[in-house]
């Protein structure tokens, strides 16, 4: 119904809109910002937003890619270190100038304008009517180019880093790929969107994503018995997961991983202790 209502009513163009994160500035035409508008949250990420949450307070440096609107930075934002290193990265340009807006002299923030890739340089980018699905390697819409840069070649050599969030609706592998050198120098957990209808659309088999990580173990999501631990991310390609987004978790750091998993004390972050208990 809120895609039936003109901006006017709803303050504008672009808004400001109070989340379980904090305030955040969002586009009203943008089919991305409905559950925001309607509920404060992103009703699929709600079992994920605990666990990082409960997670946060630990980490000495965050890397979001793929931040869209910052759902997650903003959280980083309340319970991470105001000094520690957060960088969120968003390639479509309207909704990064939102990022910028929302996050604008936060401590220890930087938003940067990119797509995470392999390697340096212009790459096409696909605007989707909801900007969370719009990517670098699915034809979902309006087609741009934007600056594409190695994670490798943004994350500060000097500064720690524990956490990356990645959601690229598809372009995972280049993004792991350009992201091996602080893969191997900070062995950060990472919370990756690992979703087979999205891969098949950009002709990459999820075997290639599972054989680039093959060191980490991973933690998913299953109906039956919430959230389980496998060797790795190859152990989980055929399984049926209600979860698209996965847990990658160095061997050094399983044990810290699995208490905050096991603990199942996942309300830290602002309104989320009545949605979705853990199973």
């Amino acid at each position: 119904m809120i895609g039936f209502i003109p901006p006017r009513l709803l303050g504008g163009r672009v808004i400001w809109i109070d989340t379980d994160a904090g305030p955040l500035v969002m586009r009203t035409s943008d089919t991305s910002a409905r559950q925001f508008l309607m509920f404060g949250r992103p009703l699929s990420d709600m079992e994920e937003t605990k666990i990082v949450c409960a997670f946060l307070p630990s980490v000495r440096g965050m890397l979001d890619i793929g931040a869209n609107y910052g759902w997650y930075t903003k959280f980083a934002t309340n319970l991470m270190d105001p000094q520690a290193t957060k960088i969120a990265l968003e390639a479509h340009p309207e909704v990064a100038t939102c990022l910028e807006r929302s996050l604008c002299g936060l401590p220890g923030v930087r938003v940067l304008n990119v797509a995470a890739t392999d390697r340096p340089g212009r790459v096409s980018f696909y605007c989707a009517r909801g900007s969370g699905l719009s990517s670098a390697v699915r034809d979902v819409g309006t087609q741009i180019v934007v600056e594409g840069l190695p994670a490798d070649d943004i994350w500060p050599p000097d500064q720690p880093l524990d956490f990356v969030k990645c959601d690229v609706e598809g372009g995972e592998l280049d993004v792991l790929r350009g992201a091996r050198r602080i893969r191997k120098a900070h062995e950060p957990i990472w919370m990756l969107e690992f979703d087979k209808r999205f891969l098949a659309e950009a002709a990459i088999e999820p075997a290639e994503v599972a054989d680039e990580v093959s060191n980490l173990l991973c933690w998913w999501r299953s109906e039956k018995n919430g959230w389980v631990l496998a060797k790795n991310l190859e152990a989980i390609v055929g399984e049926e997961r209600i979860c698209q987004n996965v847990f990658l978790v160095p061997h050094r750091r399983a044990v810290q991983f699995a208490q905050l998993i096991n603990s199942k004390d996942f309300s830290r972050g602002i309104g989320l202790a009545e949605s979705n208990t853990l199973v």
